[in-house]
């Protein structure tokens, strides 16, 4: 006989319900990422007289159709894609196929040809020089570091040079690899932590990203930042400077980690400081 606890304990989950669940995980630039291909290849197929929905064309000709779009395909400034776009729009269209048929067009045997023209096309560009153009940006060397202290960009000086050298900290000591995983940071995903012999430390305890998906990818260990008592750059000082300048209101540990400066002045700010 259930019990009031069982009812507790189980929630009521509809079919609609976890196909919401699903859709609301998915990362907003891979949505964004996909629905821009398709748009793409349904305007390419519209070129072509094919006015059917992606996944309503039988597969014999779907795949026709995706060996010369990879052939033909170009920007919008009728320039050749870089090889790994085009391996992202292939990706982006297996993603819509595989929702909506079932359809794996990366590994399904009928979409061989496709696959061996869009692996041709790449092999092609990159021949031509494109797929070469350095992506990653170099690292700081010491010297720049040195250089962007000394000119106050770095720092607990000034409010700009503070949110500059926390960037710099998180993204040194913590491996944080983009853009989101920096403004999705929340203020108690970082730890005032001490070791048994009084040395303090950071840590960070990382939640799921678009880069940290809870597999494979997600670190061994907590990532740490420890102290450097006699250096005026110490990572936690500069930490414990952000923590003291923050609003009230901003220290739970749900608040965004990352804030913008205050560029309001008072008339007597001045006068007051």
């Amino acid at each position: 006989m259930a019990t009031e606890a069982d009812d507790e304990r189980f929630m009521t989950v509809t079919n609609d319900d976890t196909s919401n669940f699903i859709e609301e995980m998915k990362n907003d630039n891979t949505k964004r990422k996909t629905k821009s291909d398709i748009k793409l290849l349904t305007e390419w197929l519209k070129e072509n007289n094919e006015l059917r929905a992606i996944e309503d064309i039988s597969v014999p000709e779907l795949n026709q159709y995706l060996a010369r779009f990879y052939l033909s395909v170009r920007s919008r400034k009728n320039e050749e894609y870089e090889p790994d776009s085009l391996k992202s729009i292939q990706s982006s269209i297996n993603r819509h196929l595989m929702e909506k048929s079932g359809i794996n067009i990366l590994k399904d045997k009928e979409f061989h040809h496709s696959r061996e023209v869009l692996s041709a096309k790449r092999k092609h560009l990159k021949s031509q020089g494109l797929g070469n153009k350095k992506m990653k940006a170099d690292p700081f060397s010491s010297s720049e570091i040195d250089m962007l202290f000394e000119q106050n960009l770095l720092g607990t000086g000034n409010p700009e040079a503070l949110l500059n050298t926390i960037w710099l900290n998180n993204t040194l000591h913590f491996g944080m690899r983009g853009r989101k995983e920096h403004t999705d940071m929340l203020f108690g995903d970082i730890k005032m932590m001490t070791t048994a012999s009084g040395e303090q430390y950071l840590e960070y305890n990382e939640r799921l990203t678009k880069t940290r998906t809870g597999h494979s990818d997600s670190r061994a260990f907590a990532p740490k930042m420890f102290a450097t008592p006699d250096n005026p750059r110490c990572p936690v000082n500069a930490f414990k400077q952000y923590i003291r300048r923050r609003p009230e209101d901003a220290l739970t540990p749900d608040s965004r980690f990352n804030l913008s400066i205050k560029r309001m002045v008072q008339p007597d700010a001045s006068e007051n400081a």
